[in-house]
C-alpha cells in the first residue's frame, strides 16, 4: 500500500535508499511505524517518527532491523529480535554495508564447503566484500 497511503509520511523521514527497487514498502497502518524489506538481505527496516515524543513506542529507535524469514510459497515473517536499531541514518548505512559484507563472506564459506559451485563465483564474491570493506574504511578515518 505505500507508507505515504498508510501513515502521515511528514512525520517520517524515510532515506532515499529505502525508495529504491532493492527495497520493497510494505508499510501497513496497523504498523507503528513504516517498514521496508529487502529480500535479497533478508532484512526489513522500520522507519519511526524523526522526532522521539512522536514516536508510538517510547524506547524505539528512528530506525530499527529486523531478520526476515523467508518461507516458499509463502509471504515473509519477521524474528521477534531486532538486530540494530540507531537513530544515526550514518549508523544504519554502515551497518547494512556490513551485513552485506558477512553474507559475501558466509556465501563464500559454502561454496568452499560446497566445491560444486564453481570457484570462480566465491573469488568474485571475496572481491566485492573486499572492495567494500576498504570503502567503509576509508569513509570511517
Amino acid at each position: 500500500m505505500g507508507y505515504a497511503k498508510q501513515f502521515d509520511f511528514i512525520k517520517f523521514v524515510v532515506p532515499a535508499f529505502l525508495q529504491t527497487i532493492e527495497w520493497q514498502d510494505v508499510s501497513w497502518g496497523n504498523d507503528a511505524c513504516p517498514r521496508f524489506e529487502n529480500e535479497d538481505l533478508c532484512i526489513a527496516v522500520w522507519v519511526a517518527e524523526h522526532e522521539p515524543e512522536d514516536r508510538e513506542i517510547d524506547d524505539m529507535k528512528e530506525y530499527t532491523v529486523c531478520r526476515l524469514i523467508l518461507h516458499k510459497n509463502d509471504c515473509p515473517t519477521l524474528e521477534d529480535d531486532d538486530l540494530f536499531s540507531t537513530d544515526s541514518i550514518n549508523k544504519l548505512l554502515e551497518w547494512i554495508e556490513l551485513e552485506k559484507s558477512i553474507q559475501t563472506i558466509e556465501h563464500c564459506i559454502t561454496v568452499f564447503n560446497n566445491m560444486t559451485t564453481p570457484i570462480e563465483e566465491c573469488q568474485d564474491s571475496l572481491v566485492t566484500c573486499l572492495t567494500r570493506l576498504q570503502e567503509m574504511q576509508k569513509e570511517l578515518n
